[in-house]
């Protein structure tokens, strides 16, 4: 399951926790706000999966929407994305169950509050917002995808990930003795370039491989600046 872990950015995640670690215990040693950031950080937490599902386009159908949700709401996710990162510097010694989830939704809570805060601070914020509920909810729904059978449209996922942003995308294809090559170009840099017999089933390679490429190198894409 680690084997694509770099684009998620662990560290960045450990920086945001190291600045906000004496604010989130705070909350966490008041029992009223402990009470009330658990129980929002959740329900934020939860909108946030139902995003992740919209902006992918894995909401189909309600059955697999349904099996989506489970993954990434579920124990198993929260809890890698714990033993990987210094969440459990938080826990102070209590990793059970509970304490894990409960205080995992403290710290969705202060991402959102410092997120509404709409201040030049907001970089960090913003980027560890990012990192977990869109980069982690890739890894970990492409990892343990709730339905093994399920193709996975890498070029749509790749039109998500560039919406909003300068990039240029051509792909080329040239007939050679009954096999064809097919090329894609990324910002002027080849990406793939194969050989093969089916054009769908190298464009499925091509994107796939163009996707993990721009998850690795987030700084080749800049943002459109709307006047």
């Amino acid at each position: 399951m680690g084997r694509r872990l770099k684009f998620i950015g662990f560290d960045n995640i450990n920086r945001y926790i190291s600045e906000k670690e004496e604010k989130i215990q705070e909350i966490i040693n008041n029992s009223t706000s402990f009470e009330y950031a658990k129980t929002l950080g959740k329900a934020i937490y939860h909108l946030k999966i139902k995003e992740f599902i919209e902006r992918f386009k894995l909401d189909k159908n309600k059955s697999y929407r349904l099996k989506v949700f489970n993954t990434l709401s579920s124990f198993e996710c929260i809890n890698e994305l714990y033993k990987r990162t210094d969440f459990q510097k938080l826990l102070k010694g209590n990793y059970d169950k509970a304490s894990i989830l409960n205080t995992f939704y403290v710290v969705v809570y202060q991402i959102n509050e410092d997120l509404n805060k709409e201040t030049k601070e907001d970089y960090l914020s913003r980027d560890i917002e990012e990192r977990i509920f869109i980069r982690y909810f890739l890894h970990f729904y492409l990892s343990t995808r709730p339905d093994k059978g399920r193709n996975i449209d890498y070029q749509n996922m790749v039109k998500v990930l560039l919406k909003g942003k300068i990039a240029d995308i051509k792909e080329r294809t040239i007939n050679v003795n009954g096999s064809v090559a097919f090329i894609l170009i990324f910002n002027n840099e080849e990406i793939f370039n194969q050989m093969g017999k089916s054009i769908k089933t190298l464009r499925k390679k091509a994107y796939k491989k163009l996707f993990y490429h721009i998850l690795n190198n987030p700084n080749i894409l800049y943002t459109v600046k709307v006047k």
